[in-house]
């Protein structure tokens, strides 16, 4: 700035800074995710250009700036996994800054509660500051097409983090240092004997958080007339993930469905000899999976299968001339109970004191100790209809009994 020609170049590049902020991030500090990659080189260069606006009294950092620079810190931190990489990235200490790094950025915001939370997220034993101060540990931006379903700001928390850019959907889900998995997931469906193409990208139709879960909802359109609504929840208290597809097609029809998620290199598939449930670990089990769209017990499975191969984890189900399939899997992440015992059941739906078929509408009951759940989804449009007992018009609902046999949900989707 000490010559003439740079000082008057300062304003404008400033302002060339502002411009790059607003283009790339979605107003709340969150860059796209398509740029997902990139997000801490960029607010690395950004604190540093803010440092060097506080020394000169002729560059401007509007306030507009400034709560964006701030808020992309907290975003950085929020998508910062335990070992310090950065969630749906590579994973290890390689890949993961000095832990007086994420101070050095926090800093330059000026905010003290942004810094003990850095310092807390790069492992120093602070106490964390109140979300009132930096904000909830989860978020979700339509704009930025990313969505991070985290249980709280510990290091010890789970983390579900789903980025959906154009028809690529990536997740990773995480408990504390373990990751479970991580990298694209995809869809295989096919109808009569014919492959459905994905011909839309994703979209998001839901996005709910409340004291108990987040919940995310993505769409997409496939060939024959066939939507996917991919459902994602995460339960705080519980400590379970919900990870579901319905499947809603215009005509009935065979239907084959089969989804993946890569399985982190450092986990063993470890499925059970005569039950369909399986475990994530490895010298410890970390994850249990329940695919409770299928049968408990194999001997009695005709219509899909829960496997691992190359260290993918692949989930399929079928069913003859339907108008929609729902596969959902219920996975445990608290491994105190593992050991406890469990069983899960497809429940009956009815409506008008009618069955209702199974691809109009599935109902579930998950037992794990002495905890119960129910779950329900509506496939296609009806009025009231009763599961175990209980009246429903909405469209889902993840709850939990309580001890007079009434359902608390965790979700409900009218």
């Amino acid at each position: 700035p000490e010559l003439e020609a740079c000082r008057a170049l300062g304003p404008r590049a400033v302002e060339r800074l502002s411009t790059a902020m607003n283009e790339l991030l979605d107003g709340d500090g969150l860059v796209h995710a398509r740029y997902l990659g990139q997000y801490r080189q960029l607010v690395a260069c950004w604190s540093r250009m803010r440092l060097l606006c506080a020394a000169v009294d002729e560059l401007p950092w509007s306030a507009e700036m400034t709560e964006q620079a701030d808020r992309a810190v907290v975003h950085l931190l929020r998508l910062t996994r335990a070992d310090g990489s950065q969630a749906l990235g590579p994973t290890g200490r390689d890949h993961a800054p000095e832990p007086k790094w994420f101070t050095a950025i926090a800093r330059s915001t000026g905010n003290r509660s942004i810094v003990r939370l850095a310092r807390a997220v790069a492992g120093a034993k602070v106490d964390l500051p109140s979300e009132k101060r930096v904000g909830a540990a989860a978020n979700d931006s339509e704009w930025a097409e990313l969505a991070i379903l985290r249980s709280d700001w510990t290091r010890q928390a789970a983390r579900l983090t789903v980025a959906y850019v154009d028809r690529c959907a990536r997740s990773e889900l995480a408990i504390g240092k373990h990751l479970l998995f991580c990298g694209e997931s995809t869809i295989s469906l096919r109808q009569n004997d014919r492959s459905c193409t994905m011909e839309s990208d994703w979209e998001q139709v839901c996005w709910e958080t409340n004291d108990d879960c987040d919940y995310l909802e993505l769409e997409a359109e496939f060939s024959g007339g066939i939507k996917v609504q991919r459902q994602m929840m995460l339960a705080r208290h519980d400590q379970i993930a919900y990870l579901a597809d319905a499947i809603v097609c215009a005509e009935p029809g065979d239907l084959s469905y089969e989804t993946s998620f890569p399985l982190s290199p450092k986990l063993e598939f470890q499925p059970a000899i005569e039950s369909n449930e399986a475990q994530l670990g490895d010298h410890k089990p970390r994850a249990l999976v329940l695919p409770i769209a299928l049968p408990e017990w194999r001997s009695a499975t005709r219509n899909g299968s829960l496997v691992a191969d190359e260290h993918v984890l692949r989930f399929h189900h079928s069913a003859a001339q339907v108008r929609g399939l729902y596969a959902p899997m219920f996975i445990d992440l608290k491994p105190k109970r593992f050991a406890q015992q469990f069983t899960w059941r497809r429940l009956t739906v009815a409506e008008d004191r009618s069955v209702v078929p199974a691809d109009v509408a599935a109902g579930f009951r998950v037992h794990i100790g002495n905890r119960q759940w129910l779950v329900y989804r509506s496939l296609h449009p009806g009025g009231s209809r009763t599961v175990l007992g209980h009246h429903l018009y909405s469209e889902f609902v993840l709850g939990q009994f309580t001890s007079d046999g009434t359902i608390d949900p965790l979700i409900e989707i009218e």
